[in-house]
């Protein structure tokens, strides 16, 4: 593709993609995904945000071109990546799951692969922590994080930069313990919250290496285990639950000081 096609012919598309289901359309917004020009026209339909189909794609031609073609990027131009799609992300966190979810996927990956971010935590919690209404966007991208890290071998990150990130997430997991205790005195009984508590916790004792000391402290590893000896937890709470005792039990297997706690 040698010529930029315009915004309104992008949109064109996509109507013809999801209204009326054009294979020509598909193909042809595969190719825009694949250029050098679906940056810009990610970051263009973000910002119009003109309605679901339009942001899923973006979203999506967004978490693809991190993943696949982040050397495009000159290392000069990395941060303003960084603000521009944390700004898209903050006048989006209440759109379409499907939307919100790639974008959160979009952001951890281009945090793990960023090889000059090293205050990943502290700026997510700083962006998207000052409206409540971000919060649920915020935990899940902040589950996102360290499972991205641990378990997506598509991502090109260097051995470095991986290694860096893992030490990185590591070093802030008390961090993260202290603001989903904020979290969960903030919205003691939304059940959705606690959920999203639960997935955060499950992902970030993935990361091993846990600093054992500090996190006995914290009542949140006793939650799910409260949540499942109840009769009147939901099928979607139990679930979220389980998932997290049961890599409380992976942790006991990894981390050798957690055994003791553990007992």
């Amino acid at each position: 593709m040698t010529d930029r096609p315009t915004t309104e012919q992008v949109c064109q598309l996509l109507d013809a993609l999801y209204l009326q289901g054009s294979d020509e359309a598909s193909k042809y917004l595969e190719q825009i995904q694949k250029s050098v020009f679906g940056w810009e026209i990610a970051d263009v339909l973000l910002k119009l945000n003109r309605n679901e189909h339009s942001s899923h794609f973006a979203a999506c031609t967004m978490k693809y071109k991190i993943k696949e073609h982040f050397d495009e990027i000159p290392v000069e131009s990395h941060n303003a990546l960084k603000e521009s799609l944390i700004s898209n992300a903050l006048n989006m966190t209440n759109s379409a799951k499907s939307v919100t979810m790639q974008l959160g996927l979009a952001l951890a990956d281009l945090a793990i692969v960023s090889p000059n971010w090293t205050n990943i935590v502290d700026d997510f919690i700083n962006k998207f922590s000052t409206d409540l209404s971000c919060v649920p966007f915020l935990l899940t991208l902040l589950t996102l994080l360290p499972e991205e890290l641990m378990f997506n071998d598509s991502l090109q990150v260097k051995q470095p930069r991986w290694d860096d990130c893992k030490r990185l997430l590591t070093d802030d997991i008390t961090k993260i313990f202290h603001l989903l205790s904020i979290c969960l005195e903030k919205f003691p009984d939304d059940e959705s919250i606690l959920i999203k508590i639960f997935e955060c916790i499950a992902s970030w004792l993935t990361l091993g290496d846990l600093p054992i000391e500090e996190l006995s402290k914290s009542p949140l590893l006793m939650l799910p285990f409260q949540a499942v000896s109840q009769a009147t937890t939901s099928e979607e709470m139990f679930e979220a639950a389980t998932e997290c005792i049961s890599s409380q039990a992976y942790s006991v297997d990894y981390t050798p000081e957690f055994q003791a706690f553990s007992q």
